[in-house]
């Protein structure tokens, strides 16, 4: 049934079970989570099945590609893989958005299935985007596989560095030269990367917001830990919470924030980068597609990933409502 609240599923069948989806869209990782929907499928059918493929090589996602490629074959008349540059993930948009619409079935009579799980946050957003331009969003229904647990530590960061700060494009909001800059940061487990983004930009004020309540009661604080030297630079007066797994709440959370009267529109332009949850950044564009003109959402990517200590396992998977 349709809902705004997070559904968890235990299988995954088609949109409707009438028929099967015209489209299965994902994205294969290093990571085991990859594959959280896929071995959930139970009489699951679509017409096509696209997978994103990253450009960085790694062993272990083509490990978990070559499992992909046999149950996607499996369960659609039509497997195709879609390479894609983790710095330029627009041109992989496009190409998706023509092969569906290239279909000639009218965009109000598809149902697509898209799972969200490893893409980057980056290309998220703008897949998201490419799919309400294409007036697609309302017939797709966003799936998110939680990881078992974070191999998270101090001296064993997720990620290394900070390879570029970016504007997402068509996320740029309206921009006053005169007024002082507020960083609303989502924070993740990556500390390198958010540091890098602050020292970089360099703002007049900033709003960290941590995951609360986390997806496990068990990591509540571990982001507070993880970047404690942030915190200890910014304030821990700028700290604010959002749902780790409810995109409305996180919307909810930026509409409070931009409505405090110390970081009021006639003071400053806003800045948002999303180094949270996935479902965080579900949140945001749901702000967004609100408040086109709000905020400019800027992108930090990282030098590389620290394969061996990102996460572990497949958790449980859930029905995104945006």
């Amino acid at each position: 049934m349709p809902s705004d609240e997070p559904q968890q599923v235990a299988t995954v069948g088609p949109v409707s079970c009438e028929q099967a989806d015209h489209a299965f869209i994902c994205c294969a990782s290093f990571e085991r989570r990859c594959r959280g929907v896929i071995d959930r499928f139970a009489g699951y059918r679509a017409e096509c099945a696209y997978v994103f493929k990253y450009d960085e090589p790694s062993a272990k996602r083509e490990e978990n590609l070559d499992r992909m490629r046999q149950v996607l074959r499996s369960i659609a008349h039509q497997y195709d893989e879609i390479e894609t540059m983790h710095q330029e993930p627009l041109p992989a948009v496009r190409e998706i958005l023509r092969r569906i619409l290239g279909s000639g079935v009218p965009a109000e009579d598809l149902t697509l299935t898209l799972d969200i799980t490893t893409f980057t946050k980056g290309h998220l957003l703008l897949l998201l985007r490419g799919l309400e331009l294409s007036n697609l969003l309302p017939r797709t229904r966003l799936l998110y596989t939680e990881p078992g647990e974070y191999v998270a530590e101090l001296d064993r960061p997720l990620s290394f560095g900070l390879r570029q700060i970016s504007v997402i494009p068509s996320f740029t909001g309206s921009y006053d030269a005169s007024k002082d800059l507020l960083l609303v940061l989502f924070l993740g487990y990556e500390e390198d990367r958010a540091m890098g983004l602050w020292q970089n930009i360099e703002p007049h004020d900033t709003i960290l917001v941590l995951p609360r309540p986390p997806y496990h009661p068990e990591w509540d604080l571990v982001g507070e830990e993880i970047n404690s030297a942030l915190i200890a630079a910014v304030g821990e007066g700028h700290l604010r919470y959002a749902h780790s797994r409810d995109p409305a709440q996180v919307a909810l959370t930026l509409e409070a924030i931009f409505g405090e009267k110390e970081h009021s529109p006639e003071q400053f332009n806003y800045f948002v980068c999303p180094l949270g949850t996935k479902p965080q950044t579900v949140g945001i564009y749901r702000f967004f597609r609100d408040h086109p003109f709000a905020a400019t959402l800027v992108y930090a990517a990282p030098l590389r990933h620290n394969e061996a200590y990102f996460s572990k396992g497949v958790g449980r998977t859930w029905v995104l409502p945006l």
